[in-house]
């Protein structure tokens, strides 16, 4: 039905999929005819160590909390261990 939909409407109907890149090349694949529906794609890059410190910041002090310098730098430290040792199951932001 969403096949059909993008093709008879689509100068007027936008559909916005949002998923890993390995989970949406499969997704895209098990259907002909989806993939040459699809116009444009935007691939988004994993946060760095310094952005996931900067959303970790931001949650604890939205409740309330302050890091210590030495704490925000241990962040810095453990979120390059993580990144530098992601696998399929790392989260990126969900992590934090």
């Amino acid at each position: 039905m969403l096949i059909k939909e993008m093709k008879d409407n689509r100068d007027k109907l936008i559909v916005i999929m949002a998923g890993y890149t390995k989970e949406m090349e499969i997704l895209l694949r098990m259907k002909s005819g989806v993939k040459s529906r699809i116009v444009h794609t935007i691939e988004f890059p994993d946060y760095s160590k310094e952005e996931l410190c900067e959303i970790f910041v931001t949650l604890v002090e939205n409740n309330g909390f302050r890091l210590s310098d030495e704490a925000i730098a241990e962040l810095h430290h453990l979120f390059e261990q993580m990144l530098s040792k992601k696998d399929e199951k790392f989260g990126n932001a969900r992590t934090v």
